[in-house]
């Protein structure tokens, strides 16, 4: 048995390999081609030959597929929407700001000056900075 020649062997599959790629990528390029979007081409041209755009509109308009869009009053029927949306979220941010911040703070501030002796503590400071002086 003769021993594997493998000097050059990734040269010559990959050349191989690329070959068959390019091969293929045109045969499924030439068939689709063919195939699919000549026929596609050849379809719209013959459809487009003989169209009439004012018919087909006239047709959808009496069918009613092509309803006229509704503007009258657009602008300020979305802007009372916005507004009263904007008025909503205020109150409930309003809300939640009140009592999930203020109202905590202000007890906090409550708790501590409860019992809190401001001339205890400026008396405190004195004695502290006489040292100092």
């Amino acid at each position: 048995m003769a021993p594997p020649q493998l000097r050059g062997f990734v040269q010559r599959d990959l050349r191989n390999a690329i070959i068959r790629a390019l091969g293929l990528a045109m045969a499924f390029g030439f068939s689709y081609k063919y195939f699919v979007a000549w026929p596609r081409r050849k379809a719209y041209e013959d459809y487009y030959l003989n169209f009439d755009a004012e018919k087909a509109a006239k047709e959808m308009e009496s069918e009613m597929i092509m309803a006229p869009p509704v503007l009258r009053g657009f602008v300020q029927r979305h802007l009372r929407n916005a507004i009263a949306r904007s008025i909503a979220f205020g109150m409930v941010g309003g809300c939640i700001w009140k009592f999930g911040v203020a109202d905590p703070k202000r007890k906090q501030y409550e708790d501590f000056y409860k019992n809190y002796d401001a001339e205890k503590v400026a008396k405190e400071i004195e004695a502290e900075m006489e040292p100092l002086s």
